[in-house]
């Protein structure tokens, strides 16, 4: 169904493109390249004190992890949606990852991708980074944004990694 809705989307945007004055340019300087996709995919901050299950909500766990110094690992998240609008692929959702990061050679960013997630869903994220020749311990901020929500964080959580 996302397909079908997305070609729509695509062909008003299409058309809105011929409209005569300044409308694309307008909505183009305001970040909406596609403008009726990214409507679809909307976020109205006024319905988050109203609605019982917010809008962008999500639930994160990081999977164990075991840290060698010098040598490669992954770190695995379970992210699940929690709220009620659905998570797509091409409209800005992305993880972005704070504080001891680029110690640890992960990226300090991940941007959704892949099928969407609706209600319930889960998914697991892996990142792969070096752990670094130094024991000792080290802690991550993840930050999950949206754009419709004005670029902040709908889930912001900070996990400790511990070298042995």
């Amino acid at each position: 169904m996302n397909d079908e809705i997305y070609a729509l989307a695509y062909g008003y945007d299409q058309q809105v493109a011929q409209v005569p004055g300044q409308m694309m340019a307008s909505l183009r300087a305001n970040k909406l390249t596609l403008p009726f996709k990214e409507w679809v995919f909307g976020y109205d901050g006024s319905l988050d004190n109203v609605l019982a299950v917010k809008q962008f909500d999500s639930r994160l766990r990081v999977l164990p992890i075991k840290l060698i110094p010098g040598q490669p690992f992954e770190l695995k998240m379970e992210l699940q949606n929690v709220g009620c609008m659905p998570w797509i692929s091409g409209v800005g959702l992305n993880i972005v990852l704070d504080d001891d990061t680029a110690r640890f050679g992960l990226p300090a960013r991940w941007d959704y991708d892949g099928e969407p997630m609706v209600f319930g869903d889960r998914r697991i994220i892996t990142l792969r980074g070096v752990a670094p020749e130094q024991h000792g311990t080290a802690k991550i901020k993840i930050n999950f944004i949206s754009p419709g929500r004005s670029k902040s964080a709908f889930l912001s959580q900070t996990v400790e990694l511990k070298e042995p």
